[in-house]
């Protein structure tokens, strides 16, 4: 059908052998006439778990990579000095692979209580106190070097996305860099069955809805 056609040349880009399964299933995601979001690919830059999240069914319900990045500059908790953790992962999200749900790299408790701070203040103050909510957590890390490097390894997989540099078949789902330690390595995840982002096909495509990614909120 004419909506598979539209489909296939952005799966094949991100991925030929998941555009092929799905080709091979018959599957065909409806995509929307009156996309609310032009573009080709987003970088996700935000530092919060509620904006993961919604990139995440930004990538599902638009057909629309997104690159993913986190930074984590962990302090250690037994007086020593250094740190516990240092290290930037960049993750691309789309169809046939495991939303951020799936593969643990946000936690939705937090993005609870993020969306809660944002839309009622009051009440999050109120539930903080009352130990309902964790406050404030770790400060988000500003490090310019180790930004620029996470920002440098998001490109970097757009690039290989598009030409195949590194010559392993495209670009890779997740990417982990112990920043402090100088080695890197892919990660892996599969899609949970009762996942309602990636678990099946129903969001693929699915564009503009009322709710906006059906999503209440």
């Amino acid at each position: 059908s004419r909506t598979l056609r539209n489909a296939l040349p952005i799966m094949r880009w991100v991925s030929p052998r998941s555009a092929g399964a799905h080709l091979q299933r018959g599957a065909q995601p409806p995509l929307t006439n009156n996309l609310t979001i032009p573009c080709d690919v987003i970088f996700g830059c935000t530092d919060d778990h509620a904006g993961r999240l919604y990139l995440n069914r930004v990538a599902h319900f638009y057909l629309i990579p997104v690159i993913d990045v986190g930074l984590v500059l962990m302090p250690r908790d037994d007086g020593e000095p250094g740190l516990l953790e240092m290290a930037a992962r960049v993750s691309v999200l789309f169809p046939t692979s495991a939303c951020h749900g799936c593969r643990g790299t946000v936690d939705r408790v937090r993005a609870r209580e993020e969306d809660l701070q944002r839309s009622d203040p009051a009440e999050y103050e109120r539930q903080k106190t009352e130990a309902y909510v964790r406050g404030g957590g770790n400060p988000a890390p500003a490090v310019v070097t180790f930004t620029s490097e996470a920002a440098t390894m998001a490109v970097n997989e757009l690039l290989a996305g598009l030409v195949d540099f590194r010559g392993g078949g495209g670009w890779t789902w997740q990417r982990y860099r112990k920043l402090d330690k100088g080695f890197e390595r892919s990660q892996a995840a599969q899609p949970r069955s009762d996942c309602p982002v990636c678990g099946s096909e129903e969001y693929w495509g699915l564009g503009d809805i009322d709710p906006f990614l059906d999503r209440i909120g």
